[in-house]
Order: structure tokens, then sequence, then C-alpha cells
């Protein structure tokens, strides 16, 4: 059966189910928004008969959640154009930075969905063209510095006779099921997750905002089979669980990506839903690769993010580039037979087709990966390497802790000191002392990794991919005027 374009797909499903919900979306007050399928494709093919001719630029989406957002998205797809979709509170200078990276390296002018030019196509040839155009760009890296525009070249198509991918079928994924999409559509999960959900004919449930009493209510009354999450996701809704059974009864898998998933959120999930439907997923908005582990392997295996999917993982020594042998801690290489995106500035790096990001990890005998941080998150304290990630993993592990933050800080004994941004659970009727948190922290970790100082905060600003922006946590810690 050939593939059949995303034009062609939504004019099917249409046809096939006109009054079936495309998409609920629910509010911060769980008052809920029904796009129908038939809506759907009349809305976003009037929107994309707007747009200009195939193949001649990229077009900005602002991707709030929302019937709107999907239609614009959706529009600048079927028309064969490329999407470049952005948070709407991302800054105008990160947006137009990266419309001049995909115009320099597409030939492709960018414009908004009102035609305004955002980065005009260059005079002069280019290095890559997407040949008959049609695609997304999404942003990575905003939470360190300026965003690195990632192009994923080829309109979607549906393939009717092998379904979704098979990575998704592997953790539940089935076509037409309701499906739960909760986090921001520009990042690349969601989006990926988004856009399948569509293909597959899914009625796709979106909180307009992540408030964990609401989601599991719309959880209940919809009963999604699937959903992919951020730890901090899975965070919040984990004290929860217990009294949410009707919410999570239909769930055939869950998928959790995007980060570390403290050791006590995921037994909590997997005691509300068994441990052979929770998985969790290790990749890149980059796409070097992916690696997939079920619950179980991890209760057998702790620590590991699974085995290579389609994916082959090598431990490489830097600055050398040799192969390390299993047990011993290197930079993460990957190599995928997966279609190849672009990272239109500077990429990851390459050795022998395997790329990186630059997350740090090791082997075992079996192939299993285990993570030790990024190499940008290692700092040095009193001569020994130290990851901060590890010490924010022990941290949002403790009961009393919602949320936590680990920040280097110069420190004239030992060159580089950790403060530690804490966000109580209960702020109303207790909080953790710093004694009780460096008790816990020293049960999991070395003296050097855990924070000499604590402090409580109302909120750390996550994303709504539940990242950390740095010069917020800086903002944080700066010592007050």
């Amino acid at each position: 059966m050939a593939l059949i374009g995303l034009d062609q797909r939504l004019r099917d499903l249409a046809r096939d189910r006109p009054a079936r919900a495309a998409l609920i979306t629910v509010d911060h007050l769980g008052a809920e928004e029904t796009l129908t399928w038939r809506a759907l494709d009349e809305a976003s093919a009037r929107a994309a008969g707007r747009l200009p001719a195939r193949g001649t630029a990229a077009v900005l989406v602002p991707a709030p959640t929302g019937a709107r957002a999907l239609v614009d998205l959706l529009a600048v797809l079927r028309a064969g154009l490329t999407a470049l979709v952005t948070e709407p509170a991302l800054p105008r200078a990160a947006v137009e930075d990266a419309a001049r990276a995909i115009a320099e390296r597409t030939g492709q002018a960018v414009t908004g969905l009102d035609a305004t030019v955002l980065a005009p196509a260059p005079r002069r040839g280019v290095a890559f063209g997407p040949g008959g155009g049609g695609g997304a760009v999404l942003l990575t890296g905003g939470t360190s510095g300026t965003p690195k525009p990632v192009l994923r070249p080829g309109a979607p198509a549906w393939d009717g006779a092998r379904g979704a991918p098979l990575l998704y079928q592997q953790t539940g994924w089935r076509p037409g099921q309701a499906h739960l999409v909760a986090g921001a559509w520009s990042h690349a999960a969601p989006y990926t997750h988004l856009v399948e959900a569509v293909l597959s004919g899914n009625t796709i449930l979106a909180p307009r905002l992540f408030d964990p009493a609401v989601v599991l209510a719309a959880m209940a009354r919809h009963r999604p089979a699937w959903t992919q999450l951020t730890p901090t996701h899975m965070h919040l809704l984990a004290p929860l669980l217990a009294g949410a059974p009707h919410a999570l009864g239909a769930l055939r898998g869950v998928l959790h990506t995007a980060g570390p998933c403290p050791p006590r959120t995921r037994h909590a999930w997997i005691d509300a839903i068994g441990a052979e439907r929770l998985f969790e997923m290790y990749a890149s908005t980059e796409g070097i690769g992916v690696t997939l582990c079920r619950a179980d392997e991890w209760l057998r295996r702790p620590g590991t993010v699974g085995r290579g999917f389609f994916t082959r993982v090598r431990i490489l020594d830097e600055p050398s580039g040799e192969v390390l042998p299993a047990g011993e801690l290197g930079t993460v290489y990957m190599r995928t037979s997966a279609p190849p995106t672009l990272t239109l500035t500077a990429g990851p790096s390459d050795r022998d087709g395997f790329r990186t990001v630059h997350d740090l990890g090791r082997l075992d005998g079996d192939g299993y990966l285990y993570l030790e941080g990024r190499a940008d998150d290692m700092v040095v304290i009193g001569g020994e390497n130290v990851h901060t990630d590890r010490a924010t993993t022990a941290l949002r592990d403790h009961p009393a802790v919602a949320d936590a933050a680990v920040v280097p800080v110069p420190d004239d004994t030992l060159g580089t000191r950790l403060i530690a941004l804490v966000v109580p659970r209960h702020p109303d009727t207790g909080h953790p002392t710093p004694l009780d948190l460096t008790t816990h922290c020293l049960t999991r970790l070395s003296p050097r990794e855990t924070p000499g100082e604590f402090r409580l905060v109302p909120t750390l600003a996550r994303t709504p991919a539940g990242k950390l922006h740095k010069d917020t946590l800086r903002h944080l810690i700066a010592p007050p005027r």
C-alpha cells in the first residue's frame, strides 16, 4: 500500500468519521472544546489555500494548545510547506535568529501565517534544500542559550500497511485510540506524537495548562489509551494516582522522556499501572537515535534507559575517539536507521556516522545504556568531577519535595559549590529542613555531590516541556540587592 499524504489522510478521516472528536482541549477549570474530524479537515484546507506555493517558504506557527493552533499547523503541513513551530512566548529575537538560519540553509523565505516576512530567501546558492518542501523545524537548546533550529524534512504521511512507527506500537499505540498529548506542541516529543496521532485518526486530549487534578478528571471522562509524559508531569501526577484508578484503567502505554525520572515517582507509576505499561525513551530533537526501556527492565537494572531501538550505541573517550568497553564512562554516540534531521546551526558531533549531543554514559555487558549527565552539567568540586543532575534527581525523590534544581556557583576554597533550589510539596503545612535534605542526599550521593546550601522557592518556572532555563536559575540564586 502506498503512503497516504497528510492532505488525503485528513480528507479520508473527515469522510469516515465526520462527527467523531479529533481534538478535545481542556482549560484550567476543566471546560472542554471539541473539534471534529470534518471541522478540522475543512478549516485546515481553507487555511492551506491561503498559503504560498508548495516548497517556497517556511511558515512560523506559534503553537499553544488549542484548535486554532492545530488548524494552522496542519494547514502549513498539508500545503507542502515547512512549519517553524515555536512557543508563543519565545522572544522575537530568538525567532528571527532561527528564521535567518532556516533561510540560509534551505533557500526558503520564512514568513508568518499572515505572510509577514521574517527572513527573505537568500540571493546566493544554498547548501541544503528539502526538495519539494514540507516538514517541520523545531527549536532545541533554548534552556541554556539561543535555541537551535532542527529541520525534519518531509511532509507527514500515513502508511496504511505499517501503521504508526514501530516504537510507538511497541509501547501500546493503536490507531483510533484516545490519546493524551500533555506537553507543549513546540517540543519534539509532543509535536511528533501530535502529528502521528492525527495520521492515526486518534482522538487527541490536550490540556491547555497542566493542572494534575484537571488532567486526571479529563482522563477519567475520556479514557485515553496512550500518552507521552515528561518526568515533571509524572512527578506532579504521582501523589494523585492511587485515587484515580478509572482515569488510568484504559492506558495501554505511558512513554516518558525528556530527562531523568526520580525513582520514587517511577515506582508510584509502576504501582498504579503496572511495569509492563510504563516505558522510557531516550532520544533528542536532533534525531541521533533512540533507546527504549520497559519498566520491568528498569526494575532489574535500576538506572538504565534501555537498549538501542533500531539504533547502535557506542561509548567513546573524548577527545581520542576510542571506543570504551562495557562499564566505562564516556560520551554517548548513536547511529540510527531513521531518516536524518538537519541542525541548521551547529549540529551534533559526528564520528564514523555515530552522532552525539554530548550526554555522558556507560553500557553494561548486555548493551543497556546508563546515562550520567551531560558534559556541560559537569563541574569540578575540590578536584572531583560532579554531575549536578544527580543531586537534582536525588532531591526530587524526596517525598516532601515537589521540584528541585541544583546550581553550581564559584567558591574560593573548592572552586565550585552547589546550591539547591527546592520547591516544597506542601508549603502551607510544613517544609523539609536543610538537615533533612542533606541526610536524604547523603544516602544517595557522595559528600562532594551533596549541595552545601538549600533554598526554598515557590517555583522554578519550568517550560511547558518540563525544562529549566539556566538564566532563571541564576536569577533565583542571585543575592538580594
